[in-house]
């Protein structure tokens, strides 16, 4: 059996809070596909600041939770 990753994220615009969940769980939320969310930079708040304007796609940021 496939094991499968359950890691929580958050998906957010900006600053706007978008969605909660696993990839496969946002993905359908907001009509995404997994591979687009995984594109998209992950960082941490600590980070956010320095990263904001290099390194969002879309303005859309995935931080783990």
């Amino acid at each position: 059996m496939k094991q499968t990753n359950k890691k929580i994220v958050a998906l957010y615009k900006g600053e706007e809070f978008i969605d909660a969940g696993t990839y496969k769980e946002i993905a359908a939320n907001q009509h995404m596909s997994i591979q687009y969310l995984h594109s998209i930079k992950s960082k941490t708040p600590k980070r956010l600041a320095h990263y904001e304007n290099e390194h969002y796609r879309n303005g859309m940021l995935i931080i783990n939770l």
